[in-house]
């Protein structure tokens, strides 16, 4: 399988798929207005649509664009009536395709650590964390938080009884 290691961050991801024209649009009604979907993530297998809880990277022509995560399964953030996408960057995805890029799905090949003897899934720390370091174009809402000044509970001598 093909990897990506994002460069300040070092996190490691898997190609688990590709965006595609779809062979015919779906139609959908979205805020009372009839649309169509036109693009499809072709995975490399079915089975992927069922990955729980990760980190995904897209990337155009090899290039890493945005990082996002989600919390129940990659088909329920991302897919609508089989394969068809259904996310906010849909139309960037479709913008980029269109003019001939290849645009790339990636997930995290690790979101768990091992907390009191228990895997624990850190996805949304590592979104975090990646948006911190890495200059990803389409992550325009998520600017780097100032965490100067940020104290710890640890920090408090009174609280943990040090």
């Amino acid at each position: 399988m093909e990897t990506i290691t994002l460069e300040n961050s070092k996190y490691e991801f898997v190609k688990v798929g590709r965006f595609v024209k779809s062979k015919a649009p779906l139609k959908v009604r979205f805020e009372g207005r009839d649309d169509e979907v036109t693009m499809e993530l072709e995975l490399c297998h079915e089975d992927i649509k069922k990955v729980g809880e990760c980190v995904y990277l897209v990337t155009v022509d090899g290039v890493p664009v945005y990082v996002g995560e989600y919390s129940r399964t990659l088909e329920s953030r991302w897919l609508r009536s089989g394969n068809y996408i259904w996310h906010n960057k849909d139309l960037l995805i479709v913008e980029e395709v269109d003019s001939g890029k290849r645009v790339d799905f990636y997930l995290a090949k690790n979101v768990y650590v091992m907390i009191n003897e228990r895997e624990v899934n850190i996805s949304k720390s590592i979104e975090h964390d990646i948006l911190q370091v890495e200059n990803l174009p389409w992550n325009k809402r998520n600017a780097k938080v100032d965490v100067s000044g940020v104290r710890r509970v640890s920090d408090f001598d009174f609280l943990i009884g040090a």
